[in-house]
């Protein structure tokens, strides 16, 4: 069919902003493809479209291909909760603050989508699983995702649960076509209580890609090293955990492992029943120890241990697995591939149950009712009743054999690691099961956790030194969408069939591209063409996408140009018109800006520069194609010199010979008067009816598309790669102690808290008194110095004298430590706790990476000399100063009880179990052991008689004068004297405000004293608070 009137859609770079020789968007109107595809001029998609949040109704949906980052519009939200949270008191002044979190609903594009692979809010990155995330940000995305619910838009989706809390079932459509994003409970203190201004990385054709990384690892303390399990995975951290009875260690051992490397955490003391430490996975750090028949339960954060025979359990720890959940703990064992019962223990009764069936089993978790174990043999899923291990059934057939370790999820569905080949998710409710990725090497897998469907921690102690953490998650991979597809769709959107257009030739990918508003599918196509060098021709009734860049056709000689009916006719004449632009109308700069690729798709602009030229006109073009910068540098440079080459415009007629031809191809001209070959590309063609062509045509040279740079730079110079803020957990170290400030005279705690890396935003501290629910009391933002011994400080008796021989290894979980000289020491510059100790100390040597050897100490400050002779490898050390220590006051009900305060990472969901527990027992208000007690024989009165004396000691204002004693406390000045034979105690006398007593001599043989025995008196003060201070202990012979 001929062509009546054809031309290029887009057919040059600067045709789109009125170039010289700018193509016609002639189409007639009988060409029905050309007019439904590209009507009149409407406006296409902007860059800006998709930057801001918006709110509103009648807001076009965008429509996004490959991966793009957009802002949404709000299309719910409920109703703001205020919390409140009040400092001070106890006779202080007080302070109340508020926070609000908001739950609301967030409308991205058409659906469906694969998902969202970034989130940020207010430019800030809260939510990161792309394949490039570190280990910190996919963990703390993990914690995040727990509050926010992707929809991806498919058309059965049902409605969202949060939303229908606030407007009742049955009130919420699915918005199924809509991919949609629901938040929950979203916290707006880090954003001034506002609404952030959110934007996600929005992918819409990915494919799954499993990243396995390193967390963190920690070589053992001990040089003929031992092993370890880590049964406690979490989003924060885990606390690995070693029992050493074979390799000179008795005890546990606990370190942290966390997304910023691993970090001490003390020791528990206590024999070990031998063995390492079961497989398994624990609600609570803590470690599963077998021996002979015996098995220990050690919580790490209450340091206690629990024991129970279990007959018929084989010795081999690295195949006994268990799993622990509140008081009950499920264990069985695969050893050999044997048959062995399968165990449920109680820890608060002892009750120990035993099931009839045996197997060589693996435990994997438990359900709502069930406990499901595998059976490393056959390869079956096998459940149990959790309670009484009654024999229910088998659960699946046909998974792989010789599972060592898995996590139940719910009854449907369970992962599970294959001989530590590789993870495998089981779909109970489907009976399928498939292999997610597979390990590198051959790690011994103890416990593995699965945060999400997309994120899963497991620990790995295959190495003969180390316990090491590793994080796979699974993210959406793309290397973009073909053009042809984003045309054709575009295309298909605007009523053609697939017998209507041809797309073949556009075989670029295009790594994002976005429409945003309601526009022609010819604006919505422009940027594409622009960015690509695409030029589209009516053919046939085929609307045809050309890429540019093929050579000549055709060529065409002198003597097929000027056409025409007669000799005379203008075409005859002047068979091949050339107007060439003058240099001055053309661009000296093209700069064109893009969504970049390297920098979160912020707006990236690049330049191109025709330095010799009189020409100062600048072209610029803003498209919402998503580019590397590498690749929009060069199609930048390719915009300007392809509208210098396009300067000369040809005008020429041809017979209809030449029909077979058409706008876009590249044909070679014979110019007729000088023989020079002319390489011009076709933009239009009209047939005037009467056996001729005219065509229109510029100057062409396609090996100017035909660039195979392949290089993708680097972002830009200053660009740095966000992560998401903070994921750790929040250490928090409890000083129940003297008062370490004079005003301090009330009943208090110290508390002191820092992170596992210097980008730690603070925490809020909460308190319980019934240890199930907490209260906020405190916002601390700035971290101590806080550490782990590693070796024993030894007791000292040297009293006020410096502590010259003894030394103590401390390794440090947050901030550095400086020595000092002798100056410093006396003035207290480095003041510190270790254990229930109050010291200062000179120096301070690094020996290796945090980790310092103290030495010259001045010993017991502050009344704490009771406690230099109990301590122990593993104790808390914190570095007091005044700005990283906050004083909790207490209640009078509050001493001598457990309390618990939970340290919540701002920004971060609060976790129970981080929560540090304390018996109060200083307070602040315990007075100190009285001084110089002493035992004399002999009284005023009687040679027989026994005198005692002391001297009175006080927590605060305790500078030493001359000629007077301290000043006192409590309101009265009490004592309580006792007095013991051997360890029986037979006498407590009240003494007030007096520090002397006398033991008449009738008294002590009324207490059953002989002569030549040894008599022990202890004295301690009484407190306001009724708090019994601490004892001084003197004796004498009667």
């Amino acid at each position: 069919m001929a062509q009546l009137a054809v031309s290029v859609a887009g057919a040059a770079i600067g045709f789109a902003v009125g170039g010289p020789a700018g193509a016609q968007w002639g189409w007639m109107a009988g060409s029905l493809v050309g007019s439904v595809l590209f009507p009149q001029h409407v406006e296409g998609p902007h860059m800006a479209d998709l930057k801001v949040q918006n709110s509103a109704y009648g807001q076009p949906i965008p429509l996004i291909y490959g991966t793009y980052r957009m802002a949404g519009n709000v299309i719910w939200a409920g109703t703001p909760v205020e919390h409140s949270q009040t400092q001070g008191g106890k006779g202080g002044p007080t302070s109340t603050t508020y926070s609000y979190s908001l739950s609301f609903a967030v409308g991205l594009c058409e659906g469906p989508i694969v998902g969202v692979r970034r989130i940020w809010a207010n430019s800030k990155l809260i939510y990161d699983m792309g394949a490039n995330a570190t280990a910190s940000s996919v963990l703390a995305s993990a914690s995040q995702a727990d509050g926010i619910r992707i929809y991806t838009g498919d058309e059965l989706q049902a409605a969202d649960p949060t939303m229908e809390s606030y407007l009742g079932v049955g009130n919420v459509p699915g918005y199924r076509g809509l991919a949609y994003a629901v938040f929950t409970d979203f916290d707006l203190a880090p954003f001034g209580n506002y609404l952030p201004s959110l934007s996600f990385e929005v992918v819409t054709a990915s494919n799954t890609t499993w990243t396995t990384q390193l967390v963190s690892s920690w070589n053992y303390p001990t040089t003929l090293g031992t092993f370890y399990s880590a049964p406690c995975l979490s989003v924060t951290s885990t606390q690995a955990m070693a029992w050493g009875y074979y390799y000179g260690y008795s005890g546990v051992r606990l370190e942290t492992l966390t997304p910023y490397g691993a970090s001490p955490n003390g020791a528990l003391s206590g024999g070990s029943p031998g063995d390492f430490p079961a497989n398994g996975r624990s609600d609570v750090p803590g470690a599963l120890v077998r021996g002979n028949l015996t098995m220990r339960w050690v919580d790490a954060t209450t340091g206690l241990s629990t024991d129970t025979t279990i007959p018929n359990l084989p010795y081999g720890g690295g195949t006994t697995c268990f799993v622990k959940s509140g008081n009950l703990i499920w264990v069985t064992n695969s050893y050999g591939g044997f048959s062995y019962n399968l165990y449920r223990f109680d820890l608060n009764s002892g009750v120990l149950t035993t099931s009839t069936l045996t197997g060589p089993w693996t435990v994997l978790g438990i359900g709502v009712s069930h406990v499901y174990v595998a059976n490393v043999v056959t390869g079956t899923i096998e459940k149990f009743n959790k309670d009484t291990l009654a024999y229910v059934g088998t659960a699946m057939s046909g998974v792989p054999t010789g599972i060592s370790i898995g996590h139940v999820i719910n009854d449907s569905l369970i992962y599970v690691v294959v001989n530590g080949t590789g993870i495998w998710r089981i779909d109970l409710a489907a009976g399928t099961s498939s292999n997610l990725f597979w390990f590198t090497g051959t790690p011994i897998v103890s416990s593995i956790t699965v945060l999400n469907e997309s994120t899963i921690l497991y620990s790995d102690w295959s190495s003969s030194s180390a316990i090491s953490m590793y994080l796979a998650h699974a993210s959406l991979d793309t290397n973009g969408v073909s053009l042809s597809s984003i045309v054709g769709d575009v295309a298909s959107r605007a009523g053609l069939q697939a017998s209507q257009y041809d797309t073949s030739q556009l075989t670029d990918k295009v790594r994002g591209y976005a429409i945003t508003n309601r526009s022609s599918a010819k604006s919505n196509l422009q940027p594409l063409m622009t960015a690509y060098f695409v030029d589209a021709t009516d053919t046939n009734a085929k609307l045809k996408f050309v890429k540019r860049g093929t050579g000549s056709v055709v060529t065409i000689p002198a003597a097929d140009l000027g056409a025409a009916a007669s000799k005379s006719a203008e075409e005859s004449l002047n068979p091949l018109v050339a107007a060439r632009t003058q240099e001055v109308d053309l661009p000296q700069v093209v700069e064109m800006t893009y969504p970049g690729a390297q920098n979160d798709y912020e707006n990236a602009t690049q330049r191109a520069f025709r330095s010799v030229t009189p020409s100062v006109q600048k072209t610029a073009f803003q498209l919402p194609v998503v580019l590397t910068d590498d690749d929009a540098r060069q199609r930048c440079e390719l915009m300007l010199w392809s509208q210098w080459v396009a300067r000369t415009t040809y005008t020429f007629a041809t017979s209809l010979a030449y029909m077979r031809y058409e706008p876009s191809d590249v044909v070679t001209l014979i110019e007729p008067d000088t023989g020079y070959s002319a390489t011009a590309r076709l933009i239009r063609c009209e047939n005037n009816g009467q056996g001729q062509l005219r065509w229109t045509a510029v100057s062409e040279d396609p090996s100017l598309y035909s660039s195979t740079a392949t290089t993708v730079g680097g972002a830009a110079t200053g660009y740095m790669t966000p992560v998401v803020s903070y994921a750790g957990g929040t250490r928090l170290a409890i000083i129940d102690a003297p008062p370490l400030r004079d005003t301090d005279t009330s009943q208090a705690l110290y508390l002191a808290a820092c992170g596992y890396d210097s980008s730690w935003p603070g925490c809020e501290l909460q308190i319980s008194r019934d240890g199930v629910s907490f209260t906020p009391f405190q916002t601390q933002t700035v971290a101590a110095t806080i550490g782990f011994t590693d070796s024993v400080l030894g007791n000292f008796a040297g009293g006020n004298q410096p502590d010259e021989l003894s030394t103590v290894t401390v390794r440090m979980a947050n901030g550095v430590l400086t020595s000092t000289d002798g100056a410093g020491l006396l003035a207290g510059v480095n003041v510190a706790m270790i254990g229930r100790e109050l010291l200062y100390f000179r120096t301070a040597t690094l020996t290796g990476t945090g980790t310092y050897q103290l030495s010259g100490f001045l010993r017991g400050r502050q009344g704490t000399e009771w406690a230099m002779g109990n301590h122990a490898s593993g104790e808390l050390f914190v570095l007091l100063g005044a700005s990283t220590l906050y004083k909790l006051p207490l209640n009078l009900s509050d001493l001598g009880q457990t309390l618990k305060v939970l340290p919540v990472t701002l920004g971060r969901t609060a976790s129970t179990a981080d929560a540090v527990s304390v018996t109060v027992s200083e307070a602040c208000v315990r007075p100190l052991a009285p001084s110089g007690f002493n035992a004399n024989k002999g009284s005023a009165t009687s040679a027989a008689d026994i005198t005692l004396g002391w001297t009175r000691r006080a927590r605060v204002n305790a500078a030493w004068l001359n000629g007077t004693d301290v000043p006192l406390d409590e309101g009265t000045e009490s004592y309580q004297l006792q007095v013991f034979n051997g360890t029986a105690l037979v006498r407590t006398v009240v003494v007030t405000a007096a520090q002397t007593w006398v033991y008449p001599d009738a008294t002590i043989t009324a207490d059953g004293f002989t002569p030549g025995q040894t008599i022990t008196f202890t004295v301690a003060q009484n407190s306001d608070q009724g708090v019994l201070g601490h004892i001084a202990t003197a004796s004498a012979q009667r």
